[in-house]
C-alpha cells in the first residue's frame, strides 16, 4: 500500500481515485503519521446504501397548510418583519 502525505493526496486526488477504481489502496498521512486509508467501497465489504422511499409513511402527517407560512418565515428571515 503507497502512502502519501496529505498535501500529496490532495494535490492529485483525482488520479488517485482512478486508480482506486482499479483496486489499489493507499495510506493518507499527515505529518508522516497515518490518519485514513482511501480504498474502493467494494473492498470495504459494504453494501451500497439505496434511497428507501416513503419508510416513514405513517409516523406522521403533514398539515394541509403546512407551506401557507412561507412568507412569514421569509419575513423573519431577511429581517423584513417589524419587530
Amino acid at each position: 500500500m503507497t502512502t502519501l502525505n496529505l498535501s500529496e493526496a490532495k494535490a492529485s486526488l483525482g488520479r488517485l481515485l482512478n486508480e482506486v477504481k482499479k483496486g489499489k489502496k493507499f495510506t493518507i498521512a499527515q505529518r508522516n503519521k497515518p490518519i485514513a486509508i482511501l480504498t474502493s467501497i467494494e473492498s470495504t465489504g459494504q453494501p451500497e446504501r439505496k434511497l428507501k422511499i416513503g419508510v416513514l409513511k405513517g409516523y406522521f402527517t403533514v398539515p394541509d397548510d403546512f407551506d401557507n407560512s412561507v412568507s412569514e418565515f421569509e419575513d423573519v428571515f431577511y429581517g423584513t418583519q417589524n419587530e
